[in-house]
């Protein structure tokens, strides 16, 4: 829960519900691995592919044999990336899902659809598609901030999610963790800047 941010009873009570309606709990680490690792599975091997971002540890997994990716947390969903945990790191996500648009994948899966994506093509134009979520998040973002704006404000656009689902407020608070990770990029590059009321354009 604490990656999440979510230190206000409310939000945290929510958190511990969802985990629970999930059957999610400490599981024992039998074995650590890093990226490049392969796994001899018998018929098939799996390749072990790092792909930080979404979170540190996050990697997706080829099997060779079928030149077959699972792509976890790279969900190709039209949403588009979500990094609203603390410790999302978005230019990681950007290299990550960079990195996999310059490998050839024959097919495609993810952990949040049922979809199969299958062919060279499909899957580069899923991924860069993915990618450019981010881009034009980014773009609103900078459409906005032509003007000073408070982080509150910024967060009301409902840039990432648009119509914020129910509970409202645990999604505002998930918009403005990703909101603040754009705000730290776009400071780092020269294009915002910080004002006395909150950000605008350099």
């Amino acid at each position: 829960i604490s990656i999440y941010g979510m230190s206000a009873p409310n939000l945290n009570s929510y958190m511990i519900k969802l985990i629970q309606q999930l059957s999610l709990r400490d599981s024992r680490v039998d074995i650590e691995f890093e990226d490049g690792k392969q796994f001899d599975l018998g018929t098939v091997s799996l390749q072990v592919l790092h792909t930080p971002g979404h979170s540190p540890g996050h990697c997706c997994f080829l099997i060779p044999e079928e030149n077959l990716i699972f792509l976890a947390d790279i969900d190709l969903t039209s949403f588009g990336p979500w990094y609203g945990a603390l410790n999302s790191v978005l230019n990681d996500f950007i290299t990550s899902i960079e990195q996999l648009i310059t490998m050839r994948f024959d097919i495609a899966l993810t952990s949040h659809k049922i979809d199969v994506f299958k062919d060279y093509t499909v899957i580069r134009g899923k991924l860069t598609q993915y990618l450019n979520r981010i881009f034009q998040r980014e773009e609103k973002l900078l459409t906005i901030l032509e003007d000073e704006h408070s982080l509150e404000e910024i967060v009301n656009h409902a840039i990432v999610y648009r119509k914020f689902p129910k509970p409202i407020e645990n999604y505002q608070h998930m918009e403005s963790i990703i909101i603040q990770k754009h705000l730290t990029r776009l400071i780092t590059k020269g294009v915002v800047k910080q004002t006395e009321k909150g950000y605008k354009l350099c």
